[in-house]
């Protein structure tokens, strides 16, 4: 894949991601929605750069089974911008199923700190 296929494949995600939560600022909901985003294991050789992890995608290294994610939910996360986890969490995780049950409990754990007694 060229560089440039990459860059505009980036651009329109970024523009789409920018445009769901300007949509959803719009509506007053952007506060209350959690918006998760993940990598699926690291770049394309000669295209991505997963630098200083050695290997990329199809790679055993760290470089291939690795890969960064970003959590915005800003009013279950209290305003704490910049904020990073360095532990681990498995992408088995993140499967639609175990998604639910951890959104699930999320969100009745909210509720029950914000419900009075």
């Amino acid at each position: 894949m060229p560089n440039n296929t990459y860059a505009n494949m980036l651009h329109m995600l970024d523009s789409g991601c920018a445009n769901v939560s300007d949509a959803l600022t719009q509506q007053g909901m952007w506060s209350n929605t959690l918006m998760l985003f993940t990598a699926d294991n690291g770049g394309i050789g000669g295209v991505g750069n997963n630098y200083p992890l050695r290997g990329g995608k199809y790679s055993f290294y760290e470089g291939g089974i690795n890969v960064v994610g970003m959590l915005k939910w800003p009013a279950a996360l209290g305003g704490r911008a910049g904020a990073v986890y360095d532990g681990l969490l498995g992408d088995d995780d993140l499967h639609a199923v175990h998604l639910l049950w951890a959104l699930q409990a999320l969100l009745l754990a909210r509720l029950a700190a914000t419900s009075p007694a």
